[in-house]
């Protein structure tokens, strides 16, 4: 932001820029890992190596 700003004024661009890179991470960060990980054979929401020793648990 700083270097931007000393360069000349912040664009509309460069805010649609960072706005697009921070949608882009936040699905790949957070969603790709639930997409790519999931157990779909499971008839519960989390595997048990993701819920560990409480696993058993009734």
């Amino acid at each position: 932001m700083r270097y931007l700003q000393s360069v000349g004024p912040i664009s509309r661009s460069d805010w649609v820029k960072g706005a697009a890179y921070t949608v882009a991470f936040a699905v790949i960060a957070i969603g790709g890992p639930n997409l790519a990980l999931k157990d779909h054979d499971s008839p519960y929401r989390f595997t048990k190596d993701q819920v560990g020793p409480y696993a058993d648990r009734s």
